[in-house]
């Protein structure tokens, strides 16, 4: 389904983006022009700028194009949804402005655990959770594999990775 298309690829340059990224650009069907890198960085750690230059070099090393926004979450909004309404609104901008027919995505099979843990409860709004809906715009290519599957694969390749401390924070 990826033949012939152009793809925004969401690259967070953690070990499911970046193992993505590398399955993604190994397809010799695909040119470096019809690939492209969005990163949003979110300031959380140190870790922050060194995820964004590795996702920057990527693009340069590769000849894809880089787009890139900064931003700082107030503490007192839910990091996680405001997380993902800003990089959805940012990569669905991107996509309309640039026509590009989808956007990638990273998650896997652990991610749908953590958003239903992570989800405000008593609440029947299911709409943060990423695989309710039947969207033909944007891809996850990974939703078949767990992320112990995306760790050996990556370590088998020795693939360069940025692991954000801040995801071991579980408040």
């Amino acid at each position: 389904e990826l033949k012939n298309k152009r793809l925004l690829m969401a690259i967070s340059g953690g070990i499911d983006s970046i193992y993505m990224y590398h399955w993604v650009v190994s397809k010799s069907y695909l040119k470096p022009s019809d690939i492209a890198i969005a990163h949003v960085n979110y300031n959380t750690s140190n870790h922050s700028i060194d995820a964004y230059n590795l996702c920057k070099q990527l693009a340069i090393k590769n000849k894809h194009k880089f787009y890139y926004k900064s931003v700082e979450i107030p503490s007192n909004k839910n990091f996680e949804n405001e997380a993902r309404r800003i990089r959805y609104n940012f990569f669905e901008s991107i996509s309309i402005f640039d026509k590009y027919n989808h956007i990638l995505v990273a998650h896997n099979k652990n991610d749908l655990i953590e958003t239903l843990l992570m989800k405000n409860y008593p609440s029947d709004d299911y709409t943060a959770i990423p695989f309710n809906k039947n969207d033909d715009f944007i891809f996850r290519p990974l939703l078949n594999m767990y992320r112990y599957d995306i760790e050996q694969k990556i370590k088998q390749k020795k693939y360069n990775f940025i692991e954000d401390p801040t995801n071991k924070d579980v408040s």
